[in-house]
């Protein structure tokens, strides 16, 4: 077992090879990467809601849960998340048997050659009366929603879980442990408990790893994981869910291959440097890998799942390009301009579509939305925010089945000639509401006069899925014109 440390001022990928060859002596045969395993599966779990007379509440380990099951997903792995607020009480991470119920099931599913990949972000604690394991260490403890402390088969044993996965068959196993929190134990928990509990101790701290399988601690010992409003998330997860889908510095990628050195390489350095930058800590936090050392790919970059950037939901439509999941609407529009361009028009609700936008102010609108992303994290350098050319709006169009149009669609035969809120028909095969009908969409075009596609509620379904756009000055604006806003990346 090798712990790799990180320079503060690396910035060359094929250097840190080179520095952990020297510190620990790993033949470069490690470092090669075995085929792509046949089927990946994931448990991502994210406790977010504690009972608050022991503990503290988490406020991002939820987003943290699931959109690490959204970029999991997108790079083809079968993910179960679990979160304080599923919807489904199975799912609902409240007791250590029922964390265990779920990666014992999808551990059993695996085959060899398979990859299985688990995910922890929550509370974690050690007992400072429990003897030392032969690893030198005293067990820890993931905290579900329901732990008591004074009951330690509510919590669930990271060595529990050290077994289920080395028990699977498959053959990339991967664990995910982010549960060193800075702040774990409410004021009236440690009044109750803090003399017994170790807080924030689910680190690297020599924990014995079986064979065969790595583990990617959120911080080194002495250190804790920190939660950063501005993300959003945990700095840790942040970057685990960048990395994932893509969006890290070209030089973390072999190949455009997302593998398991890329991971530890970009997490533990940007995380660092994160907390260290952003005055969080003066100690940084250096997340670390324990376990096997030989690398393996878990994907590659282009196509990957849907994107959560300032509140809206983006989706994969081709290598590099995202769609919005809906027309920009009203709210969104008003939260970031502050005006109201549509006038009354006789309908009022947050949900309808912005209309009366000109394409100047749609091109304004993406504009902002890019700085702002990129000032964030959200969005990297060589990302932005922008209208679909009218090359990617009629590629998603003719790829489309168009066959199930009146339940995706609002169009003249459907709609009483009526604008109707955004996102009350079905989704498209995109995962796409609206694309056909409802509003025509601004399309960006160098050309003087500019498209809008995909028709209206005013004009019958053969406009809507004609490959015709339509054309009209810049400044125009009218009463069913919106847009939708991409994410295109400008060197995928």
């Amino acid at each position: 077992m090798s712990l790799v440390m990180f320079p503060r001022d690396f910035d060359d990928r094929r250097s840190m090879k080179h520095l952990i060859l020297i510190l620990t002596l790993i033949p470069t045969l490690l470092f090669s990467c075995p085929a792509l395993g046949q089927d990946k599966y994931a448990v991502v779990v994210g406790v977010e809601v504690y009972d608050t007379s022991v503990f503290e509440n988490l406020p991002w380990s939820d987003e943290d849960a699931t959109h690490l099951g959204d970029a999991l997903g997108g790079l083809g792995f079968q993910t179960t998340v679990m979160t304080s607020g599923s919807d489904s009480f199975r799912l609902r991470p409240t007791s250590a048997s029922k964390i265990e119920k779920q990666i014992r099931s999808v551990a059993a599913s695996c085959a060899a050659g398979d990859t299985l990949l688990i995910s922890l972000s929550g509370h974690g604690v050690q007992f400072s009366d429990e003897p030392l394991l032969p690893s030198g260490v005293r067990e820890t403890y993931f905290c579900p929603s329901e732990a008591d402390l004074a009951d330690k088969a509510s919590l669930l044993k990271i060595s529990d879980v050290f077994q289920l996965m080395s028990d699977a068959p498959a053959t990339q196993k991967l664990l995910l442990v982010d549960a060193c929190q800075e702040s774990v134990l409410s004021e009236t928990g440690r009044r109750k408990s803090a003399k017994r509990i170790e807080l924030g101790s689910v680190h690297e701290n020599r924990h014995s790893v079986p064979g065969g399988m790595s583990v990617l601690f959120s911080c080194k010992s002495g250190q804790f994981s920190w939660q950063h409003d501005p993300l959003q998330h945990s700095v840790f997860s942040f970057h685990v869910i960048r990395y994932l889908r893509g969006q890290a510095d070209s030089r973390f990628y072999d190949n455009e291959q997302i593998d398991l050195s890329g991971l530890q390489f970009y997490v533990s350095k940007r995380t660092n440097d994160y907390v260290i930058g952003k005055g969080l800590s003066p100690d940084g936090q250096l997340p670390v890998m324990r376990g096997s050392s030989t690398n393996w790919t878990i994907g590659r970059r282009g196509l990957t799942g849907p994107r959560s950037i300032l509140g809206m939901t983006f989706h994969p439509v081709a290598t590099g390009v995202w769609f919005a999941e809906t027309e920009v609407t009203r709210q969104q529009w008003r939260q970031r301009t502050g005006a109201d361009p549509w006038g009354e028009n006789g309908l009022n609700g947050d949900r309808f579509p912005a209309t009366r936008v000109s394409w100047e102010m749609a091109k304004k609108f993406c504009e902002d939305l890019t700085r702002q992303a990129r000032a964030d994290g959200s969005i990297t350098r060589s990302e932005k925010l922008d209208l679909p050319t009218l090359s990617q709006w009629t590629s998603v169009a003719q790829n489309t089945a168009q066959d199930n149009l009146p339940d995706i669609g609002w169009t003249s035969e459907n709609s009483g000639k009526t604008l109707r809120q955004a996102a009350t028909k079905t989704a498209d095969s995109f995962s796409l509401h609206d694309l056909f009908g409802n509003v025509w969409e601004w399309c960006d075009s160098p050309d003087s006069d500019k498209p809008a596609c995909g028709g209206s509620y005013r004009y019958p379904a053969s406009i809507a899925v004609s490959d015709e756009a339509s054309y009209y000055e810049s400044d125009q604006a009218f009463s069913d014109i919106g847009f939708r806003v991409a994410l295109i990346n400008e060197s995928p």
